[in-house]
């Protein structure tokens, strides 16, 4: 056993990436995304939301903006079109955090003004 100034080295190493592991494949980018979307389809799930996407269509819409996202107003976010509809790949949209809090906010008055 090693001592605790000693540093252990080697492919399974503490802390070392194992891309030939990845199920996402050996691209770094793509598996920056891989659990976000695991915890984007969790979260659904538990709400009870129908959830459609595969990674390949998360993939996809967010290629080229991943770095755009954020919890900045001006930063991007993975919206739903028709807030009554799951989460499928017709029905999904990037928009930035600020215009998804609007659309939150008409909706749910929306709600109450039914109830």
């Amino acid at each position: 056993m090693p001592r605790k100034s000693q540093r252990i080295s080697g492919l399974h190493a503490k802390g070392r990436n194992r891309p030939h592991t990845w199920l996402v494949g050996p691209d770094e980018y793509k598996h920056s995304m891989y659990i976000p979307f695991l915890k984007m389809r969790a979260q659904a799930k538990f709400r009870g939301d129908s959830f459609e996407l595969e990674f390949e269509d998360f993939y996809n819409i967010w290629n080229g903006s991943w770095h755009l996202r954020g919890r900045g107003s001006s930063d991007l976010v993975l919206a739903r079109i028709d807030w009554e509809a799951g989460w499928h790949p017709d029905n999904i949209h990037l928009i930035t955090r600020n215009e998804q809090c609007k659309k939150q906010g008409e909706y749910k008055q929306g709600l109450k003004g039914l109830v």
